[in-house]
Order: C-alpha cells, then sequence, then structure tokens
C-alpha cells in the first residue's frame, strides 16, 4: 500500500488536531469515551493505544474504571476555576478608576505599567503580585 501523500506536512496537521482536541472539553470527552470503546472491545491493548494516543498506559486505565465503576458521564471535563483572585472585586475595580485617570503621577509613578501596578498593590493593599500578573491585570481592567 502506498503510503499518503499529505498537502500540508503532516506533523503540523496533527498538532492542529491536538491543539482542537485539548481546548474543547467537549472534544476530550469524545476522545476519552473512543479510547475506553476501543480498549474494551479488544482491538488495541492499552501499551498500543497509549503510543497511538499519547496518552499514558496509567491514564487509559483509569478512565476505563472511572466508566466501569460511574459511567462514560463521569468522563466529561470538569470546568477548572483556577486560583482564586488575591484582590477583592472592589479593590479591583478601585485599581480600575485609577488606571482610567491616567495619572500615575499623583501615584508617585511615571507610567502604569506591570511594575509600578505591582509596587501601588503592594503599598495599598499589602498583597503582593508578580509583575507578569500585574501587567495582565492592567490589561484586563484596561480592556474592559
Amino acid at each position: 500500500m502506498q503510503a499518503r501523500k499529505y498537502v500540508r506536512d503532516h506533523k503540523l496537521l496533527l498538532e492542529d488536531g491536538l491543539k482542537i482536541i485539548s481546548a474543547n472539553s467537549e472534544a476530550k470527552y469524545i476522545q476519552r469515551v473512543t479510547l475506553v470503546t476501543l480498549l474494551l472491545k479488544g482491538s488495541l491493548s492499552t501499551t498500543q493505544l497509549a503510543a497511538a494516543s499519547w496518552i499514558s498506559e496509567r491514564t487509559l486505565r483509569n478512565w476505563i474504571r472511572i466508566a466501569d465503576e460511574d459511567g462514560f458521564e463521569r468522563l466529561r471535563a470538569e470546568k477548572q476555576t483556577g486560583r482564586p483572585s488575591r484582590l477583592t472585586n472592589e479593590q479591583k475595580e478601585l485599581i480600575k478608576a485609577i488606571l482610567n485617570k491616567n495619572t500615575p503621577e499623583n501615584y508617585g509613578y511615571k507610567l502604569w505599567d506591570g511594575s509600578t501596578l505591582s509596587d501601588y498593590i503592594s503599598k495599598t493593599f499589602n498583597i503582593t503580585l508578580g509583575i507578569r500578573q500585574s501587567q495582565r491585570l492592567l490589561r484586563q481592567l484596561t480592556q474592559d
């Protein structure tokens, strides 16, 4: 059998597919169900499927256990909330109001950037935020 000649680089195509799967929680669920189903059919061993899917054998065995004990619905990806914000909504609103006035000089700074915002938050609220985290906050509060 002749190997397929790809129009696009097949590695880039594979990367695109993996990005879609990892970015879409529904796609993750379908992938999990499909892999567990393949294992249940017995057409591939856990080792073979792990190598083909880039999912560890341990993870595949865990998915089979979860499907067996709790059903396939339990394989759905749960929403991950992340770490809670150190700043309250009221503190963020106060910072947003200060940033919108665009007067960093009134607070002893030449401009608002990650470093100066981090310093302001530390002095005002006694909360330590890293420069990168302060840059994200600055962008978030000035885009709204």
